[in-house]
């Protein structure tokens, strides 16, 4: 026979070992949530340069005085000004902070592609990051 004041003892061992368990894998999330976010900002930075250096290209290869700037992203991957096509853009990067992967488009004053904008959801506090390419003063 089992002692009355043994009843039940394994089943309150199992359920610590469950809390302790949940609090771990708790823990666990929020560390891979903070290291996940953390990537995807450097990623978000990365190819936010790239477009920025993929515009300065385009614009700093136009052939001539006029440097103008590309009408869309699209001139950016296939730049046909050339007789050979040039690509200033390897692929249309997504926005790696949001599901859809689209960018806000920077226009400039004469309707033209002047860089990328993203916002990063879970940091509404924080203005939009934004990467434009600006012509040096001296090549003005």
């Amino acid at each position: 026979m089992t002692d009355v004041g043994q009843r039940g003892f394994a089943y309150l061992v199992v359920l610590a070992a469950v809390c302790v368990l949940s609090i771990g894998t708790l823990a666990a999330t929020d560390l891979w949530l903070a290291t996940s976010r953390r990537q995807r900002l450097e990623q978000l930075e990365w190819v936010g340069s790239q477009y920025a250096q993929a515009i300065g290209s385009y614009v700093e290869s136009a052939p001539g005085q006029s440097k103008v700037y590309p009408p869309g992203i699209q001139e950016l991957l296939e730049d046909r000004r050339f007789a050979t096509p040039r690509r200033h853009l390897r692929d249309a990067y997504p926005n790696p902070t949001t599901r859809d992967g689209r960018w806000e488009i920077v226009f400039g004053s004469d309707l033209r592609v002047h860089g990328v904008r993203a916002v990063v959801p879970w940091l509404p506090e924080q203005p939009a990051r934004q990467w434009t390419y600006q012509r040096p003063s001296s090549a003005l």
